[in-house]
């Protein structure tokens, strides 16, 4: 007798194919996902283009040096990769807020348990939207309006009888690319805790998960606040929230301060990463486990 019980994956599709699918589903159903991150590099593209060509040309008359117009452009490029950056996390914020709490409250959930696809990995699947196919398009969004960046403002200063490669000259873009994987990592590490409670919380809030998310922290960091006159709690959420990412001096930057190797110091050797790590994968097993016993609103 060939029985096919729900939660056990169909004869032929593995658990890898199956989350491959889960995820594809996600992308379907929130198509938010990648178009805005896209739309950010497109709209911030042609701001900075035409800024850019206005900026050089009021200053390259005063003397500006070729390194100084490099090292100006490669702030520019880290701009780009901040903004499509804040954009993806704003976008999954949103997503992991909903993620779990959306299918309850139209009563998909009760079609989606019905199919042979396990709690854990919709759970997983979910929560690999935010921890790794966003930051991906967020990155790959980024490195193309940088290309595009580059493009037009290499053809820019053609025209105005200045060097070819003078801005590539600034960094390798090998060293560019590495630098950007790394951030993908890190910032995905980074905000899993975040991420994994957004969704730990769409799992069992009845009504409204974005402010029951942010408005317990909150409560936390004022309660340790008025009793101790600490801010740990603000500190260590903020922290992770950011992705680590230590703050960041945009006029340094303008002035040509090594801004490549400054902008995005996330450090990778901390206990308070790894930490957030362990408490991500508890948070997103106890959604697993919550899925399991949920029902419709």
């Amino acid at each position: 007798m060939n029985r096919n019980i729900a939660g056990d994956p169909p004869k032929g599709f593995g658990w890898p194919r199956l989350l491959y699918w889960s995820v594809q589903r996600e992308l379907w159903e929130n198509r938010s996902v990648i178009a805005a991150p896209v739309g950010v590099a497109v709209v911030i593209i042609v701001a900075l283009t035409v800024g850019a060509w206005r900026l050089h040309g009021a200053t390259v008359g005063a003397g500006l040096k070729h390194t100084e117009l490099s090292e100006l452009f490669s702030a520019m490029e880290d701009v780009i990769g901040a903004l499509v950056t804040l954009a993806a996390l704003v976008i999954g914020i949103f997503y992991a807020s909903g993620a779990l709490y959306n299918e309850r409250r139209d009563r998909t959930i009760l079609f989606w348990k019905s199919l042979p696809v396990s709690n854990i990995v919709t759970v997983v699947a979910k929560a690999a939207v935010p921890l790794v196919v966003l930051p991906l398009i967020a990155a790959i969004a980024t490195l193309a309006a940088q290309i595009m960046f580059i493009g037009l403002a290499e053809l820019y200063l053609i025209a105005k009888g200045l060097s070819l490669g003078l801005l590539w000259q600034h960094d390798s873009e090998w060293a560019h690319l590495r630098r950007l994987a790394i951030n993908i990592v890190v910032l995905s590490l980074w905000s899993a805790p975040i991420y994994a409670w957004l969704l730990l919380v769409s799992g069992w809030a009845r009504r409204a998960p974005f402010l029951w998310a942010f408005g317990l922290p909150v409560g936390a960091m004022i309660f340790e606040r008025l009793a101790f006159g600490t801010n740990h709690v603000g500190q260590i959420f903020m922290r992770h929230l950011l992705g680590g990412v230590e703050r960041i001096s945009v006029k340094a930057c303008l002035q040509g301060e090594n801004c490549s190797e400054s902008a995005l110091k996330i450090p990778f050797d901390q206990t308070q990463l790894w930490a957030g790590v362990a408490v991500a994968v508890i948070l997103i097993s106890v959604a697993i486990l919550q899925r399991r016993r949920a029902a419709w609103l």
